[in-house]
């Protein structure tokens, strides 16, 4: 495992002891879609979204401040022949000018956010019935491409294995990236344990291989992804802790 990938982790862990001592904790799942930004898709902010699920894990310091785990699964997704764009026809070669190139990349992201309330809010109080929030954080993504040949106007469909018309784009990457983000959202609570977010917040990497075309693309530019969605959690700690002035127990 690469070094900076066990530093994110490393650092994950320290941060429990810490979150455990929270007067509230929650948890749930995680429901939206994703979407990508790179060499193939350029201009558009949700072009070829994908589902997203995962779980989610806060700890609520106070009103004010929390942190969150997230651990996503997605399908990042676009063409090169569909949008208006610099760096179209990755494909292009004077002997197969009818092919186009497409990618579907399988990711897992695991990482940790820390959450500003705009508004004062408690998980389960219905007195703080909702709040605006931002928040930013990062973590570790995997990510394993589909790329995709597609001939004669996208009627026949080839995987190509890795294999490129440009041998600049053929080389070695790690399937492992940072990932850095911030983002903003509405938190509401539904009842004395549920409550709900909504958010969506846009995802920096340090690789340019999510669509496993570089070189072809914008090689100074890495590849970015958004994720927006609902999460619904439970709280195990509630209003009736604090209101007799017991630590959480969990």
């Amino acid at each position: 495992m690469p070094g900076y990938i066990l530093n994110i982790l490393l650092s994950l862990l320290m941060l429990l002891p810490g979150m455990l001592h929270s007067q509230n904790f929650e948890a749930g799942l995680y429901m939206g879609f994703s979407a990508y930004r790179g060499d193939l898709n350029t201009e558009r902010m949700f072009y070829k979204v994908y589902p997203a699920a995962g779980v989610v894990a806060r700890f609520n310091h106070n009103q004010r401040l929390s942190t969150r785990i997230n651990a996503t699964y997605t399908v990042l997704r676009s063409s090169d022949r569909s949008t208006e764009q610099p760096y179209n026809n990755i494909l292009d070669h004077p002997a197969y000018p009818a092919f186009y190139y497409e990618f579907e990349t399988d990711m897992v992201e695991l990482s940790a956010q820390s959450e500003l309330n705009i508004l004062p809010f408690e998980q389960g109080n219905m007195h703080t019935v909702w709040t605006p929030f931002l928040f930013a954080g990062a973590g570790g993504i995997y990510f394993s491409p589909n790329p995709m040949e597609f001939a004669h106007g996208g009627a026949y469909r080839t995987q190509t294995g890795g294999r490129h018309w440009h041998p600049e784009d053929d080389q070695d990457y790690l399937n492992l990236a940072l990932a850095g983000f911030a983002g903003a959202g509405v938190k509401f609570n539904i009842s004395s344990r549920f409550s709900a977010t909504f958010d969506i917040g846009m995802r920096i990497t340090s690789t340019d291989y999510l669509d496993e075309v570089s070189h072809k693309g914008d090689p100074g530019q890495n590849d970015w992804y958004s994720f927006t969605g609902l999460s619904l959690t439970y709280g195990f700690c509630g209003s009736r802790y604090r209101s007799r002035g017991i630590g959480c127990p969990y």
